[in-house]
């Protein structure tokens, strides 16, 4: 079904008219709600049309012509989702594959260019320790065993 409207300047009271719709479902007619809104109209909810060529409709407060000007906006660009969504419809295996190609390559890519973080604090060894024990440097003792518990804890990234 092709997207078509009808506006109608003798329904509703004085200062609204009628705007008819032909949509492709219930989500394009809440999306044409929302850009009514959008561009400021007052617009009621969208509802079932009686009238057999179209599917929904609303009563729009605003003139004819001003209505027109923004749905003729709307109208264009569901043509061109329309026409794009015929666009990638087209796409071959061919596509696929270099696309996927090209893909693997730029992961190749990154995951070299990957920097691995190292962290200046040292193994733990046991014997320095304890000579630093023996020699009263408790506080240079605590602070490397310090700097070491926040390492292990996954601060740094190895």
């Amino acid at each position: 079904m092709t997207f078509g409207y009808q506006i109608e300047a003798k329904l509703g009271n004085a200062d609204q008219v009628g705007l008819r719709l032909r949509c492709n479902g219930q989500t394009q007619a809440v999306e044409i709600h929302r850009e009514l809104r959008q561009a400021e109209f007052k617009v009621t909810n969208p509802r079932s049309s009686y009238h057999d060529d179209y599917t929904h409709f609303f009563y729009v407060t605003s003139t004819v012509n001003s209505l027109d000007s923004v749905m003729q906006k709307i109208e264009d660009r569901i043509k061109v989702s329309n026409n794009a969504s015929v666009v990638t419809k087209e796409a071959t295996l061919k596509d696929f594959k270099s696309w996927q190609i090209l893909f693997r390559k730029a992961i190749k890519k990154l995951n070299n260019d990957h920097v691995n973080f190292t962290s200046s604090v040292q193994e733990i060894n046991q014997n320095t320790l304890e000579q630093k024990i023996s020699a009263g440097r408790l506080i240079e003792v605590e602070d490397h065993l310090l700097r070491q518990a926040d390492f292990n804890d996954g601060t740094s990234i190895k």
